[in-house]
């Protein structure tokens, strides 16, 4: 292989590929389209695709200029296809959203477009209040009844893909859990509180026995399981057989092929197929020749890849619109030596992108894999990238997904699901500065075992960020959590605000008199001190030169002592307050003058004689 820098760059070619590899790449954000929005009285469900795998988040607010916006969404990286559930709504209210979505290798997009959506009216009811205090499950004891589940049914069976659905006699979420046995494994769903439920099911394998059991929980947090079912994927040859309109669309290409046998058949009614085949050999063989001149595309940088226990999503990005394919194979199926070492090829050849994204499903646990990437252009080599590998997670416990919803400044709910069956625990503790304060943690927790998990703070700090977990316990004894890191509910973009700042001076007597200068201040949230100052007068769009060192202590009255400064002298100051959020503040510029204490009557004779005879200023020392 010949490897030839240049500046920031990588080429490597070879006689069966050529590769050109970026060093340092920044990736851009999803494409986003198709934004949509259906609302409730309390709930409404934003939509939208992107161009690659990306999470989904919703930026909304009463206020079409986001003065209060807050956001709900989930950062989970599986889909192309985005839905975010937003709950806790006021009715009869105009809400304006944008979208944003981020994908798996880093690149976030906030559409820019900022649209609306008018929640249904409904009649007033009076909340009830929720227990205060920590060390609980925050739930409505008031209901404690569980939906009633019936209509269990499956539908639109595919070889690999499902539809179940059932219904509910009161508003619930929808989640299914299944798998090859009654220890299931995968959960799928979604949180919208419906009547009428439907979860597909993807990445199944053809001709398989599925058993799967149907989930659903109201807002008081009481979970219905339906009783154990199960259906059979079809085969291939099954599915092919299926009327067209039960089928997937067909691929760009085989769409293309029939559109050319069309037309070739339009023709071949006036024109003579001999005239029809020499005129398409002439042109096949001069895009032979092409294809066999233009260079492949190239592969900006490496990979990435998001692993789970059973699946990998691989994300690449190429120099031309080029289709998406991974060869793979596991470490005792990887033939080196082999023309083809890999086993499996899996992506879309007909698509033409130049971010990729492919998703291995079915992977075993723990197992090493190695993979190489492939990408055609329509018209020239195909492109293969090295060999790489990736090694699956280990198989048990995990926490499958999480979101989180903002109540207000001081509550947020989150809901979690899990791979099997735990408890439910929930520890927050805050940020004080860049340090986390783990003696203020707090922990509340349920018994109820369940594989969907929901749990209510009501005592955030507005404005302070926190560390989250989440974690549960299952019959076994093993332990599973996952950490939110830097959760705020609600952005602190803004610094505290000043105000109140006062001096008061203390002169300490002594053979050289010496002068401390208490200066006081307030802010509107809690915040750390600092004072900067220097002797004489600064300048006012430059901080002092001296300053105190920062009490790290957050607090909204504000005490610092600036020690042994001269007597007569002016000073010049101002304060420095930053929040817990990193934003600070800093006040005007002061200036004071350093008291003195008064002169006697023999102090001033001795200073006028000092300053005649400057040898009596021996005697006074």
């Amino acid at each position: 292989m010949l490897i030839i820098p240049l500046s920031s760059h990588a080429l490597m070619q070879s006689a069966s590929y050529r590769l050109y590899e970026t060093v340092l790449q920044d990736f851009d954000g999803p494409v986003i389209s198709n934004v949509a929005s259906s609302a409730g009285q309390t709930t409404a469900t934003v939509s939208w695709d992107t161009d690659v795998v990306a999470d989904g988040f919703v930026i909304y607010d009463t206020n079409a200029g986001f003065t209060a916006s807050k956001e709900q969404g989930s950062s989970a990286k599986v889909s192309t296809s985005q839905s975010v559930a937003l709950v806790g709504l006021s009715a009869a209210t105009t809400y304006y959203y944008r979208v944003r979505s981020t994908s798996f290798y880093g690149g976030a997009t906030t559409d820019s477009t900022v649209r609306s959506f008018t929640t249904a009216a409904a009649p007033v009811v009076t909340p009830p209040v929720p227990p205060s205090g920590g060390g609980m499950l925050i739930i409505d004891k008031t209901d404690k009844i569980a939906p009633i589940i019936s209509n269990l049914a499956v539908g639109k069976i595919l070889s690999d893909s499902a539809v179940v659905t059932w219904n509910t006699n009161e508003k619930a979420n929808s989640f299914v859990t299944y798998g090859l046995s009654s220890a299931y494994g995968r959960t799928s769903g979604q949180w919208d509180a419906v009547n009428e439920h439907a979860v597909t099911l993807l990445g199944l394998e053809p001709d398989t026995k599925y058993l799967f059991r149907a989930l659903s929980a109201d807002d008081s947090g009481n979970l219905a399981s339906s009783t154990e079912a199960s259906f059979t994927t079809l085969t291939i040859e099954a599915e092919s057989k299926l009327p067209a309109s039960d089928k997937k669309e067909p691929a760009n290409l085989a769409a293309a092929l029939e559109k050319a046998r069309q037309i070739i058949e339009r023709f071949s009614t006036t024109v003579s197929i001999d005239v029809l085949r020499s005129d398409v050999t002439a042109h096949l063989n001069a895009l032979e020749f092409i294809n066999r001149i233009l260079p492949a595309p190239s592969f900006n940088a490496e990979p990435k890849v998001e692993i789970g226990t059973d699946n990998a999503v691989i994300g690449w990005e190429t120099s031309l619109d080029a289709s998406s394919q991974v060869a793979f194979a596991p470490q005792d199926g990887y033939q080196s030596n082999s023309k083809e070492p890999y086993n499996q090829i899996i992506g879309n050849a007909d698509e033409r992108v130049k971010i990729h994204s492919v998703k291995i499903i079915n992977l075993k646990p723990d197992t090493l894999y190695h993979y190489q990437l492939r990408s055609k252009a329509t018209i020239g080599p195909l492109a293969q990238s090295r060999d790489f590998t990736f090694r699956t997670k280990k198989s048990g416990l995990e926490i499958v997904s999480y979101s989180f919803k903002i109540l207000s400044t001081e509550s947020a709910q989150f809901r979690w699901i899990t791979s099997a069956e735990t408890d439910s625990s929930l520890r927050y503790a805050p940020y004080r500065g860049n340090t986390l304060a783990v003696d203020e943690a707090k922990t509340l927790s349920s018994d109820l075992v369940s594989l969907v998990h929901e749990i209510v703070v009501n005592t955030f700090e507005g404005g302070t960020i926190y560390n989250i977990e989440l974690s549960g316990k299952d019959a076994n004894g093993r332990v599973v959590s996952k950490t939110i890191e830097q959760f705020s509910t609600s952005k602190d973009n803004l610094p505290p605000q000043i105000s109140q700042v006062r001096t008061d001076s203390v002169i300490i007597p002594g053979k050289e008199d010496r002068i401390q200068v208490i200066i006081t201040w307030q802010t509107n949230e809690p915040a750390t001190s600092r004072v900067y100052f220097q002797r004489g007068i600064a300048a006012a769009d430059k901080d002092p030169t001296e300053k105190t060192n920062p009490d790290p202590n957050y607090t909204k009255r504000h005490v610092i002592v600036i020690p042994r400064l001269e007597p007569g002298q002016v000073y010049s100051f101002r304060v420095e307050s930053i929040d817990s959020g990193g934003s600070a503040s800093k006040s005007q510029l002061y200036s004071i003058l350093a008291p003195k204490k008064k002169e006697t009557i023999f102090d001033i004779i001795l200073r006028i004689l000092e300053e005649t005879f400057g040898w009596i200023g021996d005697i006074r020392k």
